[in-house]
């Protein structure tokens, strides 16, 4: 038989084959030579997890605590011939692109309208936000803009994301938030210079679409699949919640680095302390040394350079540390006090309800977090210590115990108030202090009076920026006008009082904005003797000074150092919204 010569594709494939072959051979002498005990140390090494630390602490950190930035761009419609046409630019495109998926008919030709606006729009989305969840949208224009005011507009829906500019190309997320609503302009309530006029926020406008899960990152050196399932185990220990008939712990283990938290409802409103109360968690923790953990930490309680983290590592232990706190509690110094109070009102325990209220009371650096830790507490007595405090004459303290009461379930009556359509809420709240009229800029729009309706007198008349003209009348009333163009003129005649005049607002088609700009024109011209203020709510991060006088175990150097130390982070400095934007830098 003759030979026959290979055809060129089998040549090819000759040097591939041989490749493959060889590589076999090697793959099969080198397993030849791998002993048994060698499998066997790897094995046992996957299997062998590092020895657990103290603390969940001192091997993992905590993740989603960031605030996250998503932002977008909308149109601002029923401007009263106060807007303009929008200036060809990226923003534009990406506003017609989004209007042309909801089948606006010409989005071209509407944009070109002086009744409205191109904006930007930005929501911040806390950690631990959930879908449905309430969030302020904030509204700005474009730096090139023609536009005059804002005020009086709507904002049709906007979608929102978080968006960066990588390699020269714009990449967004899902949809973050949805946003629409009546607008806030910051010039009705600031009342200085016509850019306040050009940006404003939507009170409560925004729904978050999507959860913001957080959880905990295992450090490398502890990074093990069983290493996590005991933290989870000792997680799940303390913290459980009762789905239908069953019970289940707060922590999922989803791999070996990281493990998921769901928030308890007692810490939706403070998903940092729970996440810094968790890390305190003992892992090793057992019945024989829990008198010796719970003797430590008590000790450590009395110092103030330690007490804080003493605090959070009792309620990590949960009701059997209970009693040492309550002892700690008869401390006459402040901060002590505090953090101790704090712990219990986190426990559920009735004995921090007097405490809380009185360091509220006296000590402004504790006022926000103390309140914040009676909002959640269940007892009926904290409702009744909340709204012991409006009769303070402090303005946040007051209007930050309303805010407090405002959130539970079985102060709805005490706080209940009237509503004008789809513009804002009016509360009228006894107080024996001096009347005060707060006015809120978050999440709600709302105007609360605390102590007796405050009177109106005018002299002469009197105009809003948003064109409300108020004048008093010859039998003693007050009467408010609107002239628009292309309007009916609206007029409503009310009794000379804040209550009504905010009514009368309404009466006139004014929204939130114009009834805030009115109450500010009116108290710049002593138009009513009550205090007004803005938003007057306790604010977070205020330094405590130790006085080393009512410290006994303080010495001189420790009472220079600041406190107490307060969990949730320090806000960004304010900037513009345009400056803000991150799809216009490179990264």
């Amino acid at each position: 038989m003759s030979a026959r010569m290979p055809t060129d594709a089998t040549a090819k494939r000759l040097p591939i084959v041989c490749f493959v072959l060889i590589m076999l051979v090697a793959f099969v002498g080198c397993s030849a030579f791998r002993s048994e005990n060698d499998d066997n140390e790897s094995f046992k090494k996957l299997l062998t997890a590092p020895d657990p630390p103290d603390t969940i602490g001192e091997a993992a950190v905590p993740y989603g605590l960031t605030y996250a930035r998503v932002q977008g761009v909308g149109a601002v419609k029923g401007l009263p011939m106060t807007g303009a046409p929008a200036i060809p630019s990226e923003l534009r495109d990406r506003l017609i692109a989004e209007m042309k998926t909801h089948d606006v008919p010409e989005p071209e030709k509407y944009l070109e309208s002086n009744r409205t606006a191109l904006v930007i729009t930005e929501a911040i989305m806390p950690p631990g936000v959930k879908r449905g969840d309430v969030l302020d949208v904030k509204v700005q224009t474009p730096t090139r803009t023609d536009v005059d005011n804002l005020s009086g507009g709507w904002l049709m829906p906007s979608r929102l994301q978080e968006m960066r500019r990588l390699n020269g190309a714009l990449r967004t997320s899902d949809v973050a938030v949805i946003g629409t609503g009546a607008l806030v302009v910051r010039g009705q309530h600031e009342g200085n210079g016509s850019e306040m006029m050009l940006e404003g926020t939507i009170l409560g406008g925004g729904i978050a679409q999507m959860d913001r899960p957080v959880g905990l990152v295992i450090r490398p050196e502890f990074q093990h699949v069983l290493l996590s399932a005991q933290f989870s185990k000792a997680i799940n220990k303390r913290f459980f919640f009762f789905d239908g008939s069953s019970r289940r712990g707060i922590a999922t283990p989803r791999e070996d680095d990281f493990i998921e938290l769901d928030v308890l409802p007692r810490y939706e409103h403070n998903v940092h302390r729970l996440l810094s109360v968790v890390r305190s968690i003992s892992v090793t923790r057992n019945d024989s040394s829990l008198h010796e953990r719970l003797s430590s930490l008590a000790e450590k309680l009395r110092e103030p350079t330690t007490a804080a983290a003493a605090a959070l590592s009792l309620e990590a232990i949960g009701p059997d540390a209970v009693p040492v706190l309550t002892e700690a509690l008869q401390t006459s110094n402040p901060e002590l006090r505090f953090y101790v109070a704090e712990a219990l009102a986190y426990l559920d325990e009735e004995a921090a309800i007097e405490p809380l209220a009185q360091l509220a009371r006296e000590q402004p650096a504790f006022r926000h977090p103390a309140l914040k830790a009676l909002q959640g507490m269940p007892q009926t007595a904290a409702t009744k210590a909340l709204r012991g405090l409006f009769n303070e004459s402090s303005n946040e303290l007051r209007y930050g115990a309303y805010c407090a009461l405002r959130e539970r379930s079985d102060a709805a009556a005490m706080v209940a108030g009237q509503r004008f359509g789809d513009a804002f809420f009016l509360h009228s709240l006894p107080s024996t202090a001096d009347a005060l009229v707060a006015v809120s800029l978050f999440r709600r729009p709302e105007v609360v009076i605390f102590g007796r309706n405050p009177a109106v007198t005018l002299t002469k008349s009197l105009i809003s920026r948003g064109g409300i003209v108020i004048a008093p009348t010859p039998n003693g009333q007050v009467q408010l006008s609107r002239f628009q163009i292309d309007q009916a003129d609206r007029t409503a005649t009310v009794p000379p009082d804040v209550a009504s005049v905010c009514a009368g607002v309404v009466t006139v088609g004014g929204g939130y904005g114009d009834c805030m700009d009115v109450l500010r024109v009116l108290k710049s011209e002593q138009g009513f003797a009550a205090r007004l203020a803005f938003d007057p709510s306790p604010r977070p991060l205020r330094t405590y000074y130790r006085d080393s006088d009512n410290d006994e175990n303080e010495s001189p150097t420790d009472s220079e150092t600041l406190g107490p130390e307060d969990i949730t982070p320090e806000p960004e400095p304010e900037k513009s919204i345009w400056q803000r934007m991150a799809f216009w830098s490179e990264e």
